[in-house]
């Protein structure tokens, strides 16, 4: 395997979380939409969801993916905008 494409287990879960957000916001997952996950994890854009704790997890009711998407659907929106028109 290449090395540069291994994948520690937290940026597998920070994939999984962002392509998470993608499905709650009915976005396609298609070829875009990972290649927006791996823009996600690259960035670290969700790096530090930790650090919104309790209170950003009783905002959104307890749903990790809900804060999660809280963060991303700008930066996904902006993305798109940039890299292509219909991913949707």
């Amino acid at each position: 395997m290449i090395p540069e494409y291994r994948i520690d287990d937290d940026k597998v879960e920070t994939r999984r979380l962002a392509l998470m957000c993608l499905i709650h916001h009915n976005i396609d997952i298609n070829k875009s939409a990972y290649e927006f996950c791996d823009y996600v994890v690259t960035e670290g854009l969700l790096d530090n969801i930790q650090e919104e704790g309790e209170e950003g997890l009783r905002r959104h009711g307890g749903d990790i993916v809900s804060l999660a998407s809280e963060k991303l659907m700008t930066h996904f929106h902006r993305w798109q905008d940039m890299h292509e028109k219909n991913i949707n």
